[in-house]
């Protein structure tokens, strides 16, 4: 059988801070039907690598992106 990809938009934290996107994380990726191994071998890393260090990247660059749209939104209301 040929291995397929399917990527699906499962929704956004609540809020772009550390704590809302380990909670959104959490749920999304503790799914059986999102992340196909084992959940013996998929929780250890979930909780020992990706939720420790992943929410505070993921939300970093949240606050930046809205600050470039912050940036982008006033340049266009003055020049336009």
């Amino acid at each position: 059988m040929t291995p397929h990809l399917l990527l699906v938009n499962l929704g956004t934290p609540t809020a772009p801070t550390p704590e809302a996107v380990r909670e959104f994380l959490e749920e999304s990726l503790s799914d059986p039907s999102v992340v196909d191994l084992p959940a013996w071998l998929w929780r250890p890393i979930l909780r020992t690598m990706v939720l420790r260090r992943r929410p505070a990247r993921v939300a970093a660059l949240d606050v930046t992106r809205r600050m470039r749209s912050l940036d982008r939104a006033q340049c266009d209301h003055v020049h336009g």
